[in-house]
């Protein structure tokens, strides 16, 4: 997106640097869910939330990249459709790996340890 031949500079407030905070927002989530280990049902839901943020980051960022092409802005339409193809295939894995979140062990106490990340 900071390219001059993906973007042009004239448009890189409107469209470039929300795409990047949408990029950027996606691997927070995704950080912010292995945060969560599924040892309790509370540490399930939160990771599950998580990985549900980052799917709609995915496809935030699919429609901010298809509204770009739609716009015929002067960028190139070949490296936005292979971003495209790209999240739509992050899509299907954070959907997988949220479909597999499963209580694991033992229900335990709440303990200041399942907060942390590692």
């Amino acid at each position: 997106m900071l390219q001059e031949s993906a973007v042009p500079k004239r448009y890189r407030l409107t469209n470039g640097l929300p795409t990047i905070e949408a990029a950027r927002s996606i691997v927070y989530n995704i950080n912010r869910a292995d945060c969560f280990y599924p040892n309790r049902e509370e540490n399930v839901i939160e990771r599950k939330k998580y990985l549900t943020l980052a799917i709609a980051d995915c496809e935030q960022l699919c429609l901010d990249l298809q509204c770009m092409l739609k716009m015929n802005l002067p960028v190139k339409p070949s490296c936005l459709e292979n971003l495209i193809g790209m999240l739509d295939e992050e899509i299907e894995l954070l959907k997988g790996a949220r479909k597999r979140v499963r209580l694991v062990g033992k229900a335990s106490k709440v303990g200041e340890d399942d907060l942390q990340c590692d």
